[in-house]
This record gives structure tokens, sequence and C-alpha cells, in this order.
């Protein structure tokens, strides 16, 4: 899952760079795509930064949810 969420340079050709605001149904550009966008422009590095503090923490989060649904199944696996 990280993997995926910090592949800039794939979903910068896949995922499309919608500049408007996302909902819940309707379109937007993903994080990393929006940190390379403003990193590129170089006006706006302190947001930047602040994009890539928030992609880190949503990462170590996915990361973290993964592993404990993992060891859930895990466990409820060994016991039958």
């Amino acid at each position: 899952m990280g993997r995926i969420a910090g592949e800039t340079a794939a979903l910068i050709y896949t995922a499309g760079t919608a500049a408007g605001t996302a909902g819940a149904l309707s379109s937007g550009r993903m994080l990393s795509v929006h940190m390379y966008t403003l990193i590129s422009e170089g006006l706006y590095t302190g947001e930047a930064y602040a994009c890539a503090v928030a992609l880190l923490i949503w990462v170590v989060i996915m990361n973290a949810a993964s592993e404990t649904v993992t060891r859930a199944f895990s466990e409820k696996r060994g016991r039958s």
C-alpha cells in the first residue's frame, strides 16, 4: 500500500491531475501527484514538504492497519 501511494511518476500518467477539491464521488488528484506539482512549480516548497509529511503519516497508518488485520486473520486461522 505504501509503495502504491508513493509511486508518483506512475500516478501522474495513470491517475490524472485534476486540480479541483476531491469529494467522495468527484475527481481529484493523488497526494503524491499534488506534492510533485507543488515542488515542480518551485513556489510552494513548504506546502510540498507538508504534503510529504501527510503522505508519510498516511502510509504509516495504512501499513499499521494492514499489519493489524493480517495478524488478526492469522490468529483466527491458527485457532481453527
